[in-house]
C-alpha cells in the first residue's frame, strides 16, 4: 500500500480537496482501483430534523469514471471560463466572490 490506506470500497485515495461554503461542504476526491481512476464530487449539507431535534448531514454524490473524465474536465473548464467572464461583466452580483479567486478552496488533511 502507498501512503494512504484503501477505502472500504477498494479504492486508493490519491488526492482530496474540501471547499467550505456557508452551511455546505464540497469534497473533491480522486481515487484509483487496480485499473480505474474515479473522481467523486460530494456535497454535504447540515440540516435540522424537527422530529427529534438533532442535526444530520444530507450528502449528494457524483461519480465520474475515467472514461468520462476528459469530457467532464473540458466542460468544467468551459463553465469556469464562463463564470469568470460573466462575473467580470456583472460586478454587482454580491453573492459571488470576484475573479480571479472565484473558486477558492481549502486543502483537506
Amino acid at each position: 500500500m502507498n501512503e494512504r490506506e484503501k477505502t472500504n470500497k477498494g479504492y486508493l485515495d490519491l488526492f482530496s480537496r474540501t471547499i467550505i461554503a456557508r452551511n455546505r461542504r464540497y469534497y473533491l476526491d480522486v481515487k484509483s482501483s487496480e485499473n480505474n481512476l474515479v473522481l467523486t464530487l460530494t456535497e454535504s449539507k447540515r440540516k435540522f430534523n424537527n422530529r427529534n431535534g438533532k442535526f444530520y448531514y444530507e450528502r449528494n454524490r457524483v461519480i465520474v469514471f475515467s472514461e468520462d473524465m476528459d469530457n467532464f474536465m473540458n466542460s468544467f473548464r468551459e463553465v469556469e471560463k464562463f463564470l469568470k467572464d460573466y462575473l467580470k461583466r456583472h460586478p454587482d452580483i454580491s453573492n459571488f466572490p470576484s475573479p480571479p479567486n472565484a473558486f477558492g478552496s481549502k486543502d483537506s488533511p
